[in-house]
């Protein structure tokens, strides 16, 4: 892969190096330098210009200690290389050069044309962040394919790979494998050892091989875009609420920042959250891919608009809109307060027959008025008495005026109710 053990040529690339010991159980690790004669030199032949002995070192006990190891405190001390004590080792690897770059659903794509077996390949892809190409599908097999097919490389490793050598592929990162590529007769595991999955320059189509490289195998690597953070870059159309309602999202878009790649504009993937069932200015937090932004919306209360039920010539019966936070209601009747409920509908009683009342209903969150409905006019039923002079046979017998008032009503009525049959038949046979 190009590696070699780390050379260290400055104070700053010495405590970022120590720093990588973190917390590890192993206590000095090997480092690129060697003693030849009295002197000392990176194994890449950079120049020795600075150290970082601990005190009384480099010592060269016996003669033999012509090598370097770093605690974990920083410090340098020489050692021998072989004897009973094991130490650790820091690995430094060239960059290697990126030979093309393209962006796909939120993934950036990496073309290295340098000729790694497959397990490097897929070890600086993930010292990178990312892994060997994941293909699901066959626009992103197209897109990769026109990324590798002005390469010069003739096949590029991608993230397929047969851990059990069962001849039963799986992607690196576990996603599902429901899609392929593979070219006719493919994959093969020929020889029993063909367990590792590429793509041809020529024409896109996938091969299985082994784990090694005759400098033939470029490979394409595949890195989710880390978002760095998020601004909102178009409110919501939506920015007024009742308490209770659902936050709603429509015409709203993000700016992201990533820490690697072109920004973009987002109008979809985030989600909202915010305390809905509280009144005044609230603060709604947008989330995208761990990053947040926020904004704020006011909430009301609604008022608990009237529904009229039914009525009698002595009561009525209504209902309201049920207020989020409301503990009871109270209905005024010509400004007086006439029932008190937890519920949301009432009826009130012991009213005077064809009377118009004046009715509202007034919201509470315990002793503190919430909100209060429009005013709703409401006119009770007539009352019809026939005076009882009638009998069995003649039940509404007319001896006075107001028995000939009630009969009229009730012929009123009547055909009130027979024209409505009829024209719900008619509906009805339609």
């Amino acid at each position: 892969m190009g590696g070699h053990l780390a050379t260290i040529t400055s104070q700053a690339e010495n405590d970022a190096v120590s720093s990588l010991m973190g917390n590890a159980s192993i206590n000095e690790y090997w480092i690129g330098g060697t003693r030849e004669c009295s002197s000392w030199k990176w194994d890449t032949n950079e120049p020795y210009s600075y150290n970082h002995w601990a005190s009384g070192e480099p010592n060269n006990v016996d003669n033999v200690e012509n090598y370097i190891v770093m605690n974990n405190g920083g410090y340098w001390n020489d050692e021998r290389s072989s004897g009973t004590m094991y130490f650790g080792f820091i690995l430094e690897i060239d960059s290697l050069d990126i030979s093309a770059t393209e962006e796909y659903n939120g993934h950036i794509y990496y073309r290295f044309d340098k000729g790694l077996n497959w397990t490097e390949a897929n070890e600086y892809s993930k010292m990178l962040g990312g892994n060997l190409a994941v293909i699901t599908s066959e626009e992103e097999n197209e897109f990769v394919y026109n990324l590798i097919k002005e390469g010069s490389k003739e096949l590029y490793w991608i993230g397929l790979y047969d851990p059990n050598k069962t001849k039963s592929f799986k992607w690196v990162n576990d996603e599902e494998y429901s899609y392929n590529g593979w070219s006719e007769e493919q994959p093969d595991c020929a020889g029993n050892s063909e367990f590792f999955g590429e793509m041809y320059r020529g024409n896109g189509k996938w091969n299985d091989n082994q784990n090694y490289t005759k400098g033939a195998e470029g490979f394409v690597c595949e890195i989710d875009k880390k978002v760095k953070n998020i601004s909102i870059a178009t409110m919501p159309d939506k920015t007024e609420y009742y308490l209770g309602e659902t936050i709603d999202l429509t015409g709203m878009s993000l700016k992201v920042k990533y820490e690697q790649g072109a920004d973009s504009v987002e109008t979809t993937g985030f989600t909202a959250n915010a305390d809905m069932n509280a009144l005044g200015k609230q603060t709604v937090t947008v989330t995208y891919k761990g990053a947040t932004a926020k904004y704020e919306i006011n909430i009301k209360c609604p008022k608990p608009e009237i529904s009229f039920i039914s009525k009698t010539d002595s009561s009525f019966e209504l209902s309201w809109r049920e207020i989020p936070l409301a503990s009871e209601y109270a209905v005024l009747v010509n400004g007086s307060k006439s029932a008190r409920t937890a519920d949301s509908s009432c009826t009130v009683t012991g009213l005077n027959a064809s009377t118009e009342y004046e009715v509202q209903v007034v919201a509470y969150d315990n002793n503190k008025v919430l909100e209060s409905s429009e005013y709703a006019y409401i006119t009770t039923a007539r009352r019809i008495t026939f005076s009882g002079a009638g009998t069995s046979d003649n039940p509404y017998l007319i001896t006075n005026s107001q028995d000939l008032v009630c009969l009229s009503e009730m012929i009123s009525l009547r055909m009130y109710i027979s024209k409505t049959l009829r024209t719900s038949r008619r509906m009805t046979s339609i």
